[in-house]
Order: C-alpha cells, then structure tokens, then sequence
C-alpha cells in the first residue's frame, strides 16, 4: 500500500489527477 503510494506521488501524471482529487474534496 505505502509502495503503491509512493509510486503515484513520483509519478507526475498520478499525481496531477490524485492533486485535483483533493481539490474537489476539499471545495
């Protein structure tokens, strides 16, 4: 699980997509 999210923090894309994730969650 930690690995899994490791991997999508360093990815720019995944992380991108999981930072608009969090920025309609939070609106």
């Amino acid at each position: 699980m930690l690995c899994f999210l490791l991997s999508v923090y360093l990815n720019a894309d995944s992380r991108s997509e999981y930072y608009r994730f969090f920025t309609r969650k939070m609106a």
